[in-house]
């Protein structure tokens, strides 16, 4: 049994805090964030977060301005004589002040790099073979990928990234669901090492704007939000 690949599309999106969409978050800085769904928990390598959709790219981005299920459950029952309006204008407001510091960038992949699929049946089933201790015994499903518990993602990206293939080939990341945009599936790039800046499979900025410039994707992630 081994791991499933992925199909790569030929182009992947990317909001960064750098004009340079393949430049990684410099370790000082990292070590004063949380950690990341797929960051290494022995920080041997840090990762970069693409997304197969610009829409997707912008809500995983802006996911933790949505606001709380019960407090909309609770405005969709008061008559609103205009003194609420403002909680929802706020998370429009600070979606756009927080786009003002990325860039969106529209990436070029090599469609052979290996990423794997973390969706399929035989990919869960190595995962689970190789985290028995870890698992105790219990299957791996596809929601685990996106849920909160970030010990066990980080356990899977380390795993990925210590495999190889038959051929000795390494995996250049790995690819899952987006948690935040059911349309939107999330490909995670390796660095190939500690401080080397370098990605293990091909990511080339064929186009980069300030984020802000793309309305029409800061609209319908804003509009996912608060639906």
């Amino acid at each position: 049994m081994s791991f499933t690949v992925a199909r790569v599309p030929a182009r992947l999106f990317r909001l960064s805090r750098s004009s340079d969409p393949t430049k990684f978050t410099e370790w000082r800085y990292l070590a004063n964030s949380a950690r990341g769904r797929w960051s290494d928990p022995e920080s041997e390598y840090r990762v970069l977060y693409t997304a197969d959709s610009e829409v997707g790219a912008y809500v995983e981005v802006l996911q933790d301005l949505r606001p709380r299920q019960l407090a909309l459950d609770i405005l969709k029952t008061i008559d609103d004589n205009g003194e609420f309006g403002d909680s929802i204008a706020s998370v429009e407001a600070a979606a756009r002040e927080r786009l003002r510091q990325f860039y969106f960038t529209t990436l070029l992949t090599a469609t052979e790099d290996l990423v794997v699929d973390l969706a399929a049946g035989a990919s869960r089933t190595e995962i689970e073979a190789r985290l028995a201790d870890d698992l105790g015994g219990r299957p791996v499903k596809i929601g685990d990928f996106s849920g909160g518990d970030y010990d066990f993602t980080g356990k899977v990206s380390r795993l990925v990234f210590t495999a190889v293939t038959d051929e000795q080939r390494a995996y250049a990341g790995l690819a899952a669901a987006s948690a935040e945009h059911a349309r939107t599936i999330c490909f995670t790039y390796y660095e190939s090492g500690r401080e080397t800046n370098e990605l293990r499979g091909y990511l080339y900025g064929h186009t980069v704007r300030p984020a802000l410039l793309e309305d029409a994707y800061v609209r319908a992630a804003i509009d996912h939000l608060l639906s």
